[in-house]
């Protein structure tokens, strides 16, 4: 009788070890899964962020050539006297 008291005692410990091992690991596991995520969500707006970074810059190209094309005649005027600082690419004047 002492003998089975103590193979379920024991049996008991040995389950209750395995369930807190079983607990431990599960919770390692979601931790790394939330880390994961974390890093997933960081790389998809740092993507966002490039994109939107390329958009304005084209966006910015383009508004740099439509001043050149409307301030260009009006700074090659061969009557004034900036005509030798006629810039020669969309990107000279709108530099500032």
């Amino acid at each position: 009788m002492k003998e089975r008291e103590e193979n379920e005692r024991r049996n008991e410990e040995i389950q209750q070890s395995r369930r807190q091992e079983e607990n431990v690991e599960r919770k390692r596991q979601e931790e790394i899964e939330i880390e994961e995520r974390i890093r997933q969500e960081e790389i998809e707006k740092i993507l966002e962020y490039e994109e939107r970074k390329h958009v304005m810059e084209f966006e910015l190209q383009k508004i740099r050539q439509i001043s050149f094309l409307a301030f260009h005649p009006f700074l090659c005027d061969k009557n004034r006297s900036v005509s030798s600082e006629c810039p020669k690419a969309p990107h000279q004047f709108a530099a500032t």
